[in-house]
């Protein structure tokens, strides 16, 4: 630039909002007559968004010049998603920033205990891996502590692991035992517990876990394995999942009114039809070990039926067997 001698000029970074001059975020003056070079003007970027800057030149008498100076991209914010907590494993899977990411990982009183190298896409932080901090040594996850994670990118953004707290569980303990109870981890649960509305209303959502279907179904075949007189056992995904080989699979099925009918009355009405229908639709869609009609299995209609009618349709088939 060539300013008038004796003039003030100024060199203004602005965003163009709109086709009007924004408000500068950097600027320097000089009165010096002859040109002017900038050399050493630093435009702070730290918390910009993509946009178009223009250089602005403004002399004393309020003549205005722009002209097009750099576009800046900016990356998309960093965000972080726990997708998998195991009894000593944490799988992190990170987004945004700049270039590839490093995953930190915090135990509960903020001190880093491991870190993975430069990566793209998701981590996994388990018990016994190399932790990558400059003393060495390896990463320690506890069952029943709390941890946390925080990821850099390439151009030092980061996201504190305050942000992202995690619980990791307990190991399970499930056993059945030949007389039907159930012990989870020392407890032993009566029906009474396990049939109840809070309990109906709740098993739909967290029999779509995998771990806990995989777990139940690893119990109950160690529990048929045991026995010497054979099993009768029901639920929603036995003859397709848990027991495919049975000697007998039976789908027993009744109209939605009436299966509500029956529930109300078997629950005391603490149930209601919507509650069935929702534990229904939550089954039948699920992606873990849906409600179907497994192949070979007897499908009964028990809705214009009685039990005894049940009843003889069943042992006439078993005796086929």
């Amino acid at each position: 630039a060539n300013p008038v001698p004796n003039q003030s000029l100024t060199y203004g970074y602005y965003w163009r909002q709109t086709n009007s001059i924004g408000t500068p975020v950097s600027t320097l003056d000089t009165t010096d007559p002859t040109t002017y070079i900038d050399t050493g003007l630093t435009l702070n970027l730290n918390s910009v968004t993509g946009s178009e800057y223009y250089m602005l030149t403004t002399v004393s008498n309020n003549c205005q010049a722009d002209a097009p100076f750099v576009t800046i991209t900016a990356p998309d914010p960093l965000a972080l998603t726990i997708t998998s907590i195991c009894d000593t494993e944490i799988v992190a899977s990170g987004s945004g920033g700049t270039d590839q990411l490093t995953y930190i990982l915090y135990n509960s009183g903020g001190t880093e205990i491991g870190r993975s190298p430069a990566t793209f896409g998701a981590h996994t932080f388990s018990d016994g891996d190399n932790n990558n901090l400059p003393g060495g040594g390896t990463i320690n996850i506890t069952p029943g502590f709390q941890y946390q994670i925080g990821i850099n990118d390439a151009n030092g953004c980061s996201l504190n692991g305050n942000d992202s707290t995690v619980q990791v569980n307990t190991p399970i303990s499930l056993v059945i035992d030949e007389n039907l109870n159930i012990d989870l981890n020392g407890f032993i649960y009566q029906d009474s517990q396990l049939y109840s509305k809070d309990i109906n209303s709740k098993s739909s959502e967290i029999a779509k876990e995998k771990n806990v279907r995989n777990k139940i179904s690893e119990s109950l075949k160690l529990l048929n394995s045991k026995l010497t007189n054979g099993l009768i056992i029901e639920g929603r995904d036995m003859g397709s999942i848990v027991f495919p080989n049975a000697d007998l699979k039976i789908y027993l099925d009744a109209s939605l009114e009436v299966r509500a009918k029956r529930r109300l009355e078997q629950s005391n009405e603490s149930e209601t039809f919507e509650d069935l229908q929702k534990r229904d639709a939550n089954d039948m869609n699920r992606a873990e070990s849906p409600l179907i009609i497994p192949d070979g299995a007897l499908y009964i209609d028990n809705t214009d039926i009685d039990m005894s009618d049940v009843v003889k349709v069943v042992k006439e088939n078993l005796m086929l067997q």
